[in-house]
């Protein structure tokens, strides 16, 4: 590389880390998903303990013990945070009027869910203003009218507005439904319809506890059996050295016949060719699929997701065969994918070992950063919807996509590389700490670089590239699932 080629290369570097830089200040402002994710399973937690199950202390141990008063309060700590962030997210809102309406519209339902949990716990006043605040947020929105139908029934003396029934079914859900209905059917002295009322609000709780069951229970079991593997690898660090438990597998070597800045004009170009293709090319081209293709909305915007990925993260691949085609004495062992072996074995050991150091440093992110860090776009069109054609597409983007692309490029291609110039612990730690911040926000980048180690682990000790895919794959499938169950209505 000629001096000309060197500064060429330092002035890309500078942008692609301008651009890293001001993703990760964005990031720091905007609220964590996994507080949003809290949420949810706050709702579930309520709605289970509120149904007067006969399964009362499998719910508190589902809720790590608490009880039904105890599940309510950090319910309503959890709304009162959540909309505080909303509220100062729309102090100093600048984006476009669409996104401001949702944000707007995301508040009211809020404010509609904290004031039934106000009202339940005796602040009637601070709820009947908080529904009025609601309100005017969005208003002439449907939220809006929730939150005056609210407001009436807990006024002095009662509001009645105009089919309240079927608004309250149509914008609460679980305990929040069925507290609010009670109130209404008690202001139209309807009494005959509360056992009718008990009943679904308890075949409500039996499903949510099912739910709950798979969403803490799966965890917990991989916690427990993690943590043994965790303490098996500690007994061989110490009677044996670190560079054996790290060292490659039997007949694998790589041989790096190209130089370190191969590897540097690698993922400074794709990075570049990622940030131009998703946030310049591709807006364009959805834009015009959007008005070309008769699709539902949330059909068409899972479709533009996977699409989106694909060709932004695919350039990879061709970009690190063209960066070491001058070199064809490379090592024939480079992204070696064979399917016979234990690769799935050594995938499935890396997800159980993944999964306590994962949880542990999210709950550690979440703490330091307040709540603050964003997080995976992909988790409010989880959460959200409902059809069958976007979840596959959705899965198909974080299942089967993102697996193959990323570990082509971060354990395929940065890995084996940066061992050049590196002792293997460096490059194993650099590799991964790249692939966290390749995903641009800062409420990932801890969880995701020790999911990183793990992965290189694998790859190390199996020598076959298919282990960290199935890895990667388990891992983002098992979140997948997670919030399709917490997602659901």
């Amino acid at each position: 590389m000629d001096r000309r080629q060197r500064w060429l290369w330092a002035l890309l570097t500078v942008v692609a880390a301008t651009c890293v830089f001001l993703s990760l200040w964005t990031s720091w402002r905007q609220p964590q998903e996994l507080s949003r994710l809290d949420l949810r399973q706050n709702d579930l937690l309520l709605h289970a303990a509120a149904g007067d199950s006969r399964d009362d202390q499998l719910v508190r141990a589902v809720a790590a013990g608490s009880e039904p008063a105890e599940i309510f309060r950090q319910t309503q700590v959890s709304y009162e945070r959540a909309w505080g962030d909303h509220l100062a997210a729309l102090s100093h809102w600048r984006g476009d009027r669409q996104s401001l309406l949702k944000k707007q519209v995301a508040a009211a339902e809020l404010g509609a869910r904290l004031g039934l949990l106000k009202v339940h716990g005796g602040e009637r006043s601070e709820a009947i203003a908080l529904w009025e605040a609601a309100a005017d947020l969005a208003p002439g929105s449907s939220i809006a009218f929730t939150n005056e139908i609210l407001r009436g029934l807990w006024h002095y003396p009662v509001l009645l507005l105009p089919n309240g029934e079927a608004q309250i079914r149509r914008s609460l859900d679980g305990w929040y439904q069925y507290f609010a209905l009670a109130r209404l059917f008690q202001a139209q002295q309807r009494l005959e319809q509360f056992p009718a009322l008990k009943l679904q609000a308890q075949t409500y709780a039996d499903r949510v506890l099912q739910r709950l069951l798979w969403i803490n229970g799966v965890p917990l079991l991989g916690l427990t059996v993690g943590s043994v593997l965790w303490l098996g690898l500690g007994i061989q660090w110490l009677v044996r050295r670190p560079q054996a438990l790290l060292s490659l597998s039997q007949g694998l070597t790589w041989e790096v016949p190209w130089p370190s800045t191969v590897v540097w004009q690698v993922l400074v170009g794709w990075f570049l060719t990622f940030v131009v293709l998703g946030q310049v090319v591709l807006p364009l081209l959805s834009w015009e699929v959007q008005r070309l293709v008769p699709l539902p909305a949330d059909t068409l915007q899972s479709l533009q997701v996977l699409l989106s990925y694909v060709l932004s993260v695919l350039p990879a691949i061709p970009i690190t065969l063209w960066a070491i085609a001058p070199y064809p004495e490379r090592s024939p062992q480079w992204f070696q994918l064979r399917w016979q072996g234990f690769w799935w074995l050594w995938g499935t050991f890396g997800y159980i070992a993944a999964i306590p150091l994962v949880l542990l440093s999210s709950l550690v992110t979440q703490k330091l950063l307040q709540g603050q860090g964003g997080g995976n776009p992909l988790l409010p069109i989880l959460l959200e919807g409902h059809d069958l054609v976007p979840k596959l597409l959705l899965w198909l983007t974080v299942g089967v996509a993102a697996p193959i692309l990323e570990e082509w490029l971060f354990r395929g291609f940065v890995l084996p590389s940066l061992q050049k110039a590196l002792p293997r612990v460096a490059a194993l730690f650099l590799s991964a700490l790249l692939f966290a911040i390749a995903h641009l926000n800062l409420a990932d980048l801890i969880p995701l670089t020790l999911l990183g180690m793990v992965l290189g682990f694998i790859y190390l000790r199996s020598g076959n590239l298919l282990a960290p895919i199935a890895l990667h794959s388990l891992w983002n499938s098992g979140s997948f699932l997670t919030l399709l169950l917490l997602g659901q209505p």
